[in-house]
């Protein structure tokens, strides 16, 4: 079967809208919901593929990122965003307080090797305000990564998301894009959360599968093995 299964078997598992095209950025108010007020990526719903997921198309941003390799979902994910945290705290070269932004994503690269080492992007977008000129990181452990415009298919889902959920939707979502004949990058999805712990109800989270040929994008491995995650 497909890539993002075969390592959830592999490594078991543990953090109607108009059909014309709508821009969802802060200029014009229309940030969505789940963004809560935060600054948040800008996009543009392409279109609504069945009640829960959608084609959006985003625009390239900078965001601060961090690199864990080596644990399972929850602990990378932990790891990540204190770093991440305290860049925005004023563990920058300017000394900057950042504000805090939505989401949280986490680029998830299954791997391949014998050990199931899984390799995880955490990031913070980084506010508007400061996308010209992001403070640059005193942490070498963190970086300003120049994302590019990806146009990716988004699985939407409530609840508190754990580690094991997100490979869930993940997989769910690969396999329905794949049956459905929709070309898709599967060595690797995002995740992505909205909300603080704090937060009791009308949770909102996502996992992103990036949508058409790996040249248009990012480079594609193998897409018809399965895939999974360690996330325990």
């Amino acid at each position: 079967m497909k890539h993002i299964v075969c390592l959830l078997l592999l490594c078991a598992a543990s953090a109607a809208l108009a059909a014309r095209p709508v821009s969802h950025t802060p200029a014009n108010g229309e940030s969505p919901w789940f963004c809560h007020d935060l600054d948040c990526p800008s996009f543009t719903l392409v279109k609504n593929i069945t009640d829960d997921v959608q084609l959006r198309q985003y625009a390239a941003g900078k965001w601060a990122s961090t690199v864990v390799t080596g644990v399972k979902y929850d602990k990378a994910v932990a790891t990540g965003f204190w770093r991440l945290f305290k860049y925005i705290s004023g563990n920058n070269e300017q000394q900057q307080k950042v504000e805090m932004t939505a989401p949280v994503t986490v680029r998830v690269t299954p791997s391949q090797g014998p050990f199931c080492e899984d390799n995880f992007t955490i990031s913070f977008f980084v506010p508007f305000d400061f996308q010209s000129s992001p403070p640059q990181p005193s942490d070498e452990e963190v970086f300003i990564e120049p994302r590019p415009a990806l146009e990716v298919y988004v699985a939407s889902f409530g609840g508190w998301a754990t580690g094991s959920a997100y490979v869930s939707h993940a997989a769910d979502l690969t396999e329905m894009l794949e049956d459905a004949g929709h070309p898709i990058v599967s060595d690797h999805f995002y995740t992505a959360g909205y909300d603080s712990p704090f937060r009791l109800l009308n949770r909102h989270n996502e996992v992103w599968i990036l949508a058409g040929k790996p040249s248009s994008q990012e480079q594609q491995g193998n897409s018809r093995q399965k895939a999974g995650v360690a996330v325990a």
